[in-house]
Order: structure tokens, then sequence, then C-alpha cells
């Protein structure tokens, strides 16, 4: 754990007094963005939970991704309502293999049986693995 994510835990931060803003700056640092780092932000926290690695009450799982998808939104703006196109998908050429196989990722669930929590942790690791011998 410590190894996959060092860039957390040799950081300057005190995961006992930091935001949840603060860890995924690291997590943004280390180039993942979107739901990518989503997911990697929510595995690092059933890590350290699953660790016993005690963290600031103020760090907050992220939120799930909308079911929406490319779905169209509106915005207010001025008061009125405008129909406001998503932003096009990351183009998979701009995404390293890492990414692109994180994306297809389920996103974990603590509510999983523990023997479906131990494969996906499994899984993860191994993807983790996978990434750092890019």
């Amino acid at each position: 754990m410590t190894s996959s994510y060092d860039f957390v835990f040799t950081s300057e931060l005190d995961l006992q007094k930091a935001t949840t803003n603060q860890v995924e700056e690291l997590f943004s640092a280390e180039g993942l963005q979107g739901e990518t780092r989503r997911k990697a932000f929510g595995f690092f926290l059933a890590l350290t939970k699953d660790a016993g690695i005690k963290l600031s009450p103020h760090i907050k799982p992220p939120r799930t991704a909308s079911a929406g998808g490319g779905r169209r939104r509106t915005a207010r703006a001025n008061n009125s309502d405008q129909i406001v196109d998503p932003p096009p998908p990351a183009k998979p050429e701009t995404l390293s293999r890492s990414q692109i196989l994180l994306s297809k990722f389920p996103s974990f669930d603590p509510a999983w049986p523990e023997e479906v929590q131990k494969r996906w942790f499994d899984a993860f690791d191994k993807l983790m693995k996978t990434e750092d011998s890019e």
C-alpha cells in the first residue's frame, strides 16, 4: 500500500489533519483526473480503513459518479435555463493504459461480501503493479 501510494505517504501532508481536497490534490498532482482519480481515491480510503490507518474526520469518501453518463445538463446562467453539452470524453490516446483499465474497474463498495472485497483488492493491486512496470 505504501509503495502504490508513496506520493501520499511521502508528502508533507498530515493525514490526521488533512481535508478531502488536500488529499485529492495529491492524486491530481500524480496525473489522475475525473473518474480515475475518484476510484483511486476511494480505493485508497478503503485500504487505509482496512489497514487501520487513522485519517482526519475531514476526509470524506468521493461521491459516486452520476448514472447519467453522456446526458445533457441544464446550467443556470443569468437566472435563465441554458442547455450545455457535457465536455467530450478524453481521447483514449491521451490516457495511459492503466488509466483506461482503471476506468473499467467497478467502484469499490464496502457493502460487498468480504470475499468479493478481497478479490477486488487483489485485482486492483495487480493493476497497480502492472502500472509500475510500464
